[in-house]
C-alpha cells in the first residue's frame, strides 16, 4: 500500500554519484586548468545543493518510497548534467576565461606598481647615500657627521632607528597572538624603560663623548675608563647585534616576497647588499639622510594605518574590545595568563621595562647623542622623538 508519511532523504543516498563527479572534475582540471576546475565544482555543488533542498521539500509531500529511491539519483544526475552543459557552453567558458584573465591582469598591474614604487625608493635612497658620501671627509665625519646636526633631523633619525621593521612587521604579530598583554609589554613596560634610560644616559654620554672625542660606544668606554682592553671587549659584544639583524631582515624578506613576488634568497640579497652598501659608502650622513626618508614614510604609514583602523572601528557595531572579547576574553586582559610569551606581570611589565632600558645601549640608539653639539639640542631631539616615533 502507498502511505503518505513524509520521508527525509539520507545523505548517504545523495553521494552515490560522487565518483562520477570527481572523474569529471579531473577531466575538467586537465582540460581547462585548476582555476576553471574550481569554478566548475563550485557551480556543480551550488546546483546540487539547490536540488537537495528541493528534494527535501518534495519528500514531505510525495510518497516515501518514490522520494527515497528515485529523487536522490535523479537530482544528482540532473545537477551533474546541468553543470556539464553549462561548463561546456561557450558563453560560460568565455565568462570564466574573462574572469581569469581579469584577475591575472589585476595581479600583474599591482605587481608592476609595487616594483615601480620599490625602484623609486631604491633610487632615492641610493641618491641620498651618494650625498652622504660627498659630505664625508674623514673617519670622524663617517662615524658621527659634523657633531652639529639639527635636533629635528636627529630626532626623526632616532625614531626611524627605534621603530625599524619590527614595529610594522614583528610586534603586531605578538599583539595578534597575546592581545593587550603584548601591547602593554611594548607600549608601557618597554616604552617607559626606553624613555627613562634614554633620558638618564643621553646628556652625560654626549658631554663625555665631546670631551674625549669618542666616535663609537666601545671607543667611548675605552676612553672613559682608559682601558683599550675594555673597548675591545665591547667591540666584540657589538658583533652579537647580528642576531638582532637576522630577525629584522627575515621580516623584511617575508614582506618583499609577498609584495614583489621574489624568492627568499633574492629578497635577502637585495636587502643586505643594498643597505650595507649605501651605509658603507656614505657613513653617518647617508644613515641620517636615508633615515629621514624612512622616518617620514613611517609617519605616513602610521597615520594611514591608524586612520584605517579608526574607520573600521567606526563602521563596526560595538567596541573593538567587545569584538576581541568574543574571540578570546584573555586578549583584552591586562595580564593574559594563557599567553605564549607575555603571560604574567613580570614578563609584561618588569621584563618589558628592563628590555626597553637595555635597547638604549645599542650602538645605533645611544650614539645619536653624539650627533648634536650641546645638551639643549639633546632635549630638543628627545622631544622630537616623542612626537615622531610610531
Amino acid at each position: 500500500s502507498i502511505t503518505l508519511a513524509p520521508t527525509v532523504i539520507t545523505d548517504k543516498e545523495y553521494w552515490k554519484p560522487v565518483p562520477v563527479v570527481f572523474m569529471f572534475f579531473c577531466c575538467v582540471h586537465l582540460a581547462l586548468g585548476s582555476d576553471y576546475a574550481r569554478q566548475f565544482i563550485a557551480g556543480y555543488l551550488a546546483l546540487f545543493g539547490a536540488i537537495r533542498v528541493f528534494g527535501f521539500v518534495f519528500s514531505l509531500v510525495v510518497v516515501g518510497p518514490v522520494a527515497r529511491n528515485v529523487l536522490p539519483t535523479f537530482g544528482a544526475t540532473l545537477g551533474l548534467v546541468a553543470a556539464g552543459i553549462l561548463l561546456f557552453s561557450k558563453p560560460l567558458q568565455q565568462y570564466l576565461r574573462v574572469r581569469y584573465e581579469a584577475r591575472t591582469r589585476r595581479h600583474t598591474i599591482l605587481l608592476r606598481v609595487a616594483w615601480i614604487l620599490f625602484l623609486i625608493y631604491l633610487v632615492g635612497t641610493a641618491w641620498l647615500g651618494y650625498r652622504g658620501f660627498r659630505k664625508t671627509t674623514g673617519f670622524s665625519s663617517f662615524a658621527l657627521g659634523d657633531r652639529a646636526m639639527h635636533p629635528l633631523v636627529v630626532g626623526i633619525t632616532l625614531a626611524a632607528s627605534v621603530s625599524s621593521a619590527s614595529t610594522f612587521i614583528i610586534n603586531p604579530g605578538f599583539v595578534y597572538v597575546d592581545g593587550w598583554g603584548a601591547f602593554f609589554h611594548m607600549s608601557l613596560g618597554a616604552g617607559i624603560g626606553f624613555l627613562a634610560m634614554l633620558i638618564v644616559l643621553s646628556f652625560r654620554f654626549r658631554s663625555i663623548g665631546a670631551e674625549t672625542g669618542a666616535l663609537t660606544i666601545p671607543d667611548w668606554i675605552g676612553k672613559r675608563y682608559e682601558s683599550p682592553g675594555f673597548a675591545l671587549y665591547f667591540s666584540i659584544l657589538n658583533l652579537l647585534s647580528f642576531a638582532f639583524v637576522v630577525l629584522l631582515v627575515g621580516g623584511i624578506s617575508i614582506v618583499m616576497q609577498s609584495l614583489l613576488g621574489v624568492s627568499n634568497v633574492v629578497a635577502l640579497t637585495i636587502t643586505l647588499v643594498f643597505v650595507t652598501g649605501y651605509v658603507f659608502i656614505g657613513g653617518t650622513f647617508a644613515h641620517v639622510l636615508t633615515n629621514m626618508l624612512q622616518g617620514s614614510l613611517m609617519v605616513g604609514v602610521t597615520l594611514l594605518v591608524l586612520g584605517s583602523c579608526a574607520w573600521l572601528a567606526w563602521q563596526q557595531p560595538g567596541s573593538i574590545a567587545d569584538a576581541l572579547r568574543q574571540v578570546d576574553p584573555n586578549l583584552v586582559a591586562a595580564v593574559n595568563t594563557e599567553g605564549s610569551l607575555f603571560n604574567d606581570v613580570f614578563s609584561i611589565y618588569v621584563a618589558g621595562f628592563v628590555v626597553g632600558a637595555i635597547v638604549v645601549c645599542q650602538p645605533h640608539i645611544l650614539t645619536k647623542a653624539l650627533y648634536v653639539k650641546d645638551d639643549r639640542d639633546v632635549t630638543r631631539y628627545l622631544i622630537c622623538l616623542l612626537y615622531t616615533s610610531p
